[in-house]
């Protein structure tokens, strides 16, 4: 009796040991990843700075989600483009977003060759 117990303390002890060194890009929730595609979605634009210094242009930009239902990052649409010309963004990608390290979050940047407004 008494060595099934300590072989299910070792086992136990083992099994403990192996979960705390599991590095936390599997975790399920990230936080650090929603609240930086938080502050990344919605429209934004430099129309105050442009007024205010002449050598900047007056552009909008729009981040939005995508694929919500994918677990391999978190993936946005981000279009550019003049404010005088909003219908014709100069500037379409897609970013994939994920953890890579404890400390560490990438963004991918996707093009395509020929995008149409």
């Amino acid at each position: 009796m008494k060595r099934i117990m300590i072989r299910g303390l070792t086992l136990t002890a083992m099994v403990v040991l192996y979960l705390s060194r599991v590095p936390t890009v599997y975790a399920a929730a990230d936080e650090d990843l929603d609240t930086l595609a938080l502050w990344m979605t919605g429209s934004f634009s430099s129309e105050r700075q442009a007024k205010f210094d002449t050598s900047y242009y007056h552009v909008e930009l729009h981040m939005n989600r995508i694929w919500r239902t994918r677990t391999d990052g978190i993936w946005m649409i981000v279009e550019q483009a003049m404010a005088t010309n909003p219908q014709a963004p100069y500037r379409q990608r897609v970013y994939r977003i994920r953890r890579v390290e404890e400390n560490m979050i990438e963004i991918e940047i996707y093009t395509w060759k020929d995008p149409k407004p």
